[in-house]
């Protein structure tokens, strides 16, 4: 499985690299090239090739769906076959967990940008198809979510989320119509060896899970924006740990302590989590520079027509808004259990938008490189 993991990240690297340096000169493609290894060969991506858990192929759906968008913007192979690639990865990504199911509205809205890279109607009736199926897809994944999951979720998400930092939960279990003697439970885990109650007990059912679900738990953020900032700070803090801390790198034969990790090829996982910001307002700067910095000219291409021109910044949109989608749909979904894992997906994100900016610097960096050049030689 690890190998059928590896050859299709190889050809996911190479078409996003491609989707990159198409149009970049000299040097600067292999220095991309470059980077893209360093960043998606890092052992804290593939080690999930190891291990029956759904990150591998996120992190492969997520690097076609870059690949595609970037190679439609590209003009670089035939349209048809790029929007198959994006409709197939797309749906991948969502159906490998029951967490992605709102990335499908957020790919849905943003994709529409494709209906008009070529006014050919077939090619309008193909895509249109493809997003109703992309964002129908989504809806079903939520629909149909294992009522074992749902439990397990909702405990995490009262106690590791809504009263884990509030010095009142009477109140706040209160306002929610709960039990306030459910206050008990601040901090505790649905899996944990000695429980207060039995988390899956009919007890539980008709006296905590049936009064909350998803919505009345993102109102309760809404309606309390300090709880709603510290759980986001919380989450930033873990959203740049890449490296699965459910498992270790070793066979038990290596002889290793249990969950011991490797520190061979981890230079850019390691950078990473040191260096990143770890305030979810640190993480809106980025992401609104970022957008800023590739809707240079967006509004000239608007005006002219010029779609196929937009899709790089779409591409951003989709990686920008699929980021905070990851991040609040964790909070609001599982509180802050299992963060690093949970918030595998902004990783992705993120290193796409980071090898894309590395481009961007790259190329400009070359081109002034050769002006200097072309002077020397005037």
């Amino acid at each position: 499985m690890a190998l059928l993991y590896f050859i299709f990240l190889l050809g996911a690297v190479y078409l996003l690299v491609e989707g990159i340096t198409t149009k970049m000169k000299g040097f600067s493609g292999y220095v991309v090239a470059l980077f893209a290894i360093l960043i998606f060969g890092d052992t804290a991506y593939i080690a999930y090739f190891n291990s029956f858990f759904g990150e591998g192929l996120m992190l492969i759906a997520m690097l076609y769906i870059s690949a595609s968008l970037l190679l439609i913007y590209q003009n670089r192979y035939n349209d048809y076959w790029m929007l198959a690639l994006f409709f197939v990865s797309s749906l991948l990504l969502i159906t490998t967990k029951q967490q992605n199911a709102p990335v499908a509205i957020v790919i849905g809205m943003l994709g529409l940008l494709l209906l008009f890279i070529k006014k050919n109607k077939a090619f309008r009736i193909w895509t249109a198809s493809a997003l109703g199926a992309i964002v129908l897809t989504g809806v079903l994944m939520y629909a149909f979510i294992p009522e074992t999951f749902v439990t397990i979720n909702q405990y995490q998400t009262m106690t590791r989320g809504v009263i884990l930092n509030t010095e009142e939960p009477e109140k706040d279990l209160k306002d929610m119509g709960i039990n306030e003697q459910f206050a008990l439970l601040k901090g505790t885990t649905y899996f944990q060896k000695y429980k207060m109650v039995e988390t899956d007990s009919p007890f539980m059912e008709e006296n905590f899970y049936r009064h909350f679900g998803f919505v009345p738990v993102l109102e309760f953020y809404i309606s309390h924006p300090n709880t709603l900032l510290q759980m986001l700070n919380l989450s930033a803090e873990h959203a740049f740990t890449i490296r699965p801390l459910e498992m270790g790198n070793y066979e038990k034969s290596a002889g290793k302590p249990f969950g011991a990790k490797t520190g061979f090829f981890t230079l850019y996982s390691t950078v990473k989590h040191n260096a990143s910001p770890s305030s979810f307002g640190m993480i809106v700067l980025f992401a609104l520079a970022v957008i800023l910095g590739y809707s240079r000219g967006s509004i000239q291409k608007w005006r002219l027509g010029d779609f196929r021109g937009l899709v790089r910044l779409d591409l951003v949109l989709i990686l920008v808004g699929t980021s905070f989608a990851v991040l609040l749909t964790t909070i609001v979904g599982d509180g802050e259990a299992d963060l690093a894992k949970h918030e595998f997906l902004f990783n992705v994100c993120f290193d796409i938008l980071i090898l894309m900016i590395l481009a961007s610097l790259t190329e400009f960096t070359w081109e002034q490189i050769a002006k200097r050049r072309a002077k020397k030689h005037v």
